[in-house]
């Protein structure tokens, strides 16, 4: 998600979920979501009918589903399961769009920014790997230990999810995410208010749960299906745009960057105090009376108080460059680069890197890993001999890495569409093609060359008799 410049905001600036509720049930009842879930919901009616039939059965408007797959081979019911949970993953991406936009305090559509589906689109699947870690887990307790401890195990999983999904939002990590230290650490970092979270999201799983009953006794089973599936979407809507504005309420706390100032969100709601960044506010003051010493020691002060906090750490960062600690900015800038990347803030990220670069012109992205992010970064900022020379000779120095295929294929894309340099971008091409023949980017390739080709070689019009 392309992110400007990040503000930070004095603790309790932002106003409590709870005095909020009304409005997370709003949320879902304008006309962009209330599309996706309706258009999903239809969409949901179609992948059913397409299970159905791919499994070979019929499908009556009478019928009930499930009891049609009753004596389904296992591998025929997963085919069905996969097809009829398309539209919930697509709208899963949708509700991590939403949790996400909120926890970096963008709180109405109005104020949400492009979406970068290369760095959005994996969440809801590592979601999927966490309850699949979880349901392991409980069967492995409930196997060896019984049935009493299994429904502990299940009681502390259900307490933990919502740490987990914001975990996810926050570290986009699986291991974070099932690691009960970390989870245990948004837990003890919101306190009690973590637990009136999980009470509400409780409630608004019950309140699923009697929609859908109420509407299966009252309705036709295809409508009463259709109808449900709205309904759990607009209830989780409701849960993530809550949690993403939970996040936002402790953004401080858990070392979350947001990009919109609590105070713009006057605009939109009057009412709303306007908060505070005090350590920011005082390192402004010294800075003007040309105490930058001071203004670093407590920079550096604040940064070691929240490691977690890219506002913390970029902010210590840029005074270490005024105050002429080059060394220090450098090692500074090399591990707060890492961590940009692993937050996925690749165009912060880029800042500190070209920072680093006016200091010391060898300076050089430490690990191989963050070479392909900080050159996508310099692509979208435009600078691409930048980006070129991220990935100059890559293969070479780092053989048999990941990131070899897709740094060809980045390469070529900036040569040809930016450089218009097309020959040189179809001999990386045809290297991509003779050394990953195999791999998924090399058909991409394939398409790539052969469009070049074509637009080289056009096809000569047909001769008219």
């Amino acid at each position: 998600m392309y992110a400007p410049s990040p503000v930070t905001y004095s603790e309790g600036a932002v106003p409590p979920f709870w005095s909020r509720f009304p409005k997370f049930f709003l949320f879902p009842l304008q006309a962009e979501p209330l599309f996706h879930m309706a258009l999903l919901s239809a969409l949901e009616i179609g992948c059913v009918f397409t299970a159905m039939f791919a499994a070979g059965f019929g499908f009556a408007g009478g019928a009930d589903p499930l009891a049609l797959t009753r004596g389904t081979m296992p591998m025929t019911l997963l085919l069905m399961f996969a097809i009829v949970a398309v539209p919930w993953l697509i709208f899963f991406r949708y509700a991590y769009k939403v949790l996400e936009q909120t926890a970096r305090g963008r709180l109405t559509l109005a104020q949400y920014q492009q979406f970068s589906d290369k760095e959005g689109a994996n969440r809801p699947y590592k979601q999927i790997a966490v309850f699949l870690l979880f349901g392991l887990f409980e069967g492995l307790v409930a196997q060896n230990l019984g049935e009493f401890p299994a429904l502990v195990a299940h009681a502390l999983v259900m307490l933990g999810l919502p740490a987990t999904v914001m975990i996810i939002a926050i570290d986009n990590s699986v291991w974070r995410a099932v690691n009960p230290f970390a989870v245990l650490s948004i837990m003890a970092t919101l306190g009690w208010a973590y637990f009136a979270l999980f009470g509400c999201l409780m409630l608004l799983s019950i309140a699923t749960g009697g929609v859908t009953l109420l509407l299966f006794v009252k309705l036709p089973p295809l409508a009463a299906f259709a109808a449900a599936n709205f309904a759990s979407m607009y209830f989780s809507l409701v849960g993530f745009n809550l949690l993403g504005y939970s996040l936002y309420q402790f953004h401080q706390q858990l070392g979350v960057d947001v990009d919109v100032d609590f105070s713009r969100q006057t605009q939109f709601s009057p009412d709303m105090p306007k908060p505070a960044d005090p350590i920011g506010e005082t390192i402004g003051r010294m800075i003007a009376q040309g105490k930058v010493e001071e203004a670093l020691n407590l920079a550096y002060d604040d940064q070691r108080g929240n490691p977690h906090s890219a506002t913390s750490r970029m902010r210590y960062q840029r005074l270490l460059v005024l105050a002429g600690k080059n060394d220090r900015a450098l090692r500074h800038g090399s591990e707060l680069i890492a961590m940009l990347l692993r937050k996925m803030r690749t165009d912060s990220a880029l800042e500190v890197f070209e920072q680093c670069r006016t200091l010391d012109a060898q300076f050089a992205p430490p690990e191989a890993w963050q070479i392909l992010p900080l050159a996508e970064a310099a692509r979208r900022a435009r600078k691409y001999s930048l980006a070129l020379e991220f990935m100059q000779q890559f293969d070479r120095r780092n053989r048999g890495h990941p990131d070899v295929p897709a740094i060809y294929l980045l390469s070529a894309k900036i040569l040809c569409e930016n450089l218009h340099q097309d020959e040189q971008a179809k001999r990386i091409l045809k290297v991509l093609i003779a050394t990953f023949p195999q791999h998924v980017i090399a058909e991409e390739a394939r398409r790539y060359l052969s469009a070049l080709d074509k637009m080289v070689h056009p096809e000569a019009p047909a001769k008219v008799r």
